[in-house]
């Protein structure tokens, strides 16, 4: 075998290691998305268990403390954070949403886009479509890099 197949073989295998790594990695990073989202549901259900005991959602200044308050100590208190570590937005009233109030992450770019691009939130979840075009994109040039491999073996055989 020449050395330019076997160099061309190992760059091909690595790129299928590196795709195998790859599918691993996004679907942890969606594991993240849907934890997220799942959190910002009971969050949710805070804010209305909330508004049932006291007839109103906390206000935006409040926020998500009162409710995440010691009952014991209402100075000690423990904001949850999201899937990359960063504190959940909450509006009342809603500035973007369609409900009463915004509940939403900056997700993983950890960039507020106020509910659009890789946010969360509580009025449409976690953009698939974002997650997927990311997705798209690199798996295309991976199997680019994969085609002119396959282009180099084939012309080395004539």
């Amino acid at each position: 075998m020449s050395l330019m197949k076997k160099i061309s073989l190992e760059i091909l295998y690595s790129f299928f290691c590196i795709m195998i790594v790859y599918g691993f990695e996004a679907s942890a990073s969606n594991n993240k998305e849907i934890r997220t989202d799942a959190y910002i549901k009971a969050i949710e259900n805070k804010l209305y268990s909330y508004k049932n005991k006291n007839g109103f959602f906390p206000k935006t200044d409040s926020g998500l403390k009162i409710i995440f308050e010691n009952p014991k100590n209402p100075k000690q208190y423990s904001l949850p954070l999201d899937e990359w570590g960063n504190e959940y937005i909450y509006y009342y009233p809603a500035k973007f949403g369609n409900k009463e109030f915004d509940l939403y992450s900056y997700g993983k770019n950890g960039i507020n886009d106020y509910g659009l691009k890789d946010d969360i939130t509580n009025w449409s979840g976690f953009n698939t479509q974002y997650y997927s075009e990311i997705n798209g994109i690199i798996l295309s040039i991976l199997l680019f890099f994969l085609v002119i491999i396959g282009w180099i073996l084939r012309k080395n055989k004539k």
